[in-house]
Order: structure tokens, then C-alpha cells, then sequence
């Protein structure tokens, strides 16, 4: 993935495990757990293509979940 600013959460991360992130725009997509590999490849694919043309914001704009 070439988009840097979107981020998988693991299993360490509490109540954002699982979850996927755009740094710039603040959207936060969380996985439910078990998921067949293909369908979170998927998944984690179509998410990065949706937020690929976000832009960045200044802490101030960004959405807080």
C-alpha cells in the first residue's frame, strides 16, 4: 500500500484493535474478528482506495471518532 496515512491497528491496541485508519481525515473502519483472510484483504484494499485522495488537515479539522 503506497497511501502511508492509512494504518492497521493490531491486536495491542484496545479498543482500536482490529482497526483501520486514515490519518488524514480521521475515518476509523473497525473489523470484526474471526475474518477469512480474503475478506480482510479485501477489505483493508477497498478501504485504502476510498481514502487514497484524502488530503491532509491540521489537528484542528481533523475528525476526532
Amino acid at each position: 500500500m503506497k497511501q502511508n496515512w492509512i494504518v492497521w491497528h493490531d491486536a495491542t491496541q484496545g479498543e482500536m484493535a482490529y482497526a483501520m485508519e486514515c490519518l488524514r481525515c480521521g475515518d476509523i473502519q473497525k473489523v470484526a474478528t474471526p475474518i477469512n483472510v480474503d475478506c480482510l484483504c479485501a477489505m483493508m484494499k477497498a478501504y485504502a482506495k476510498n481514502h487514497r485522495s484524502c488530503r491532509p488537515r491540521n489537528d484542528q479539522e481533523r475528525v476526532k471518532p
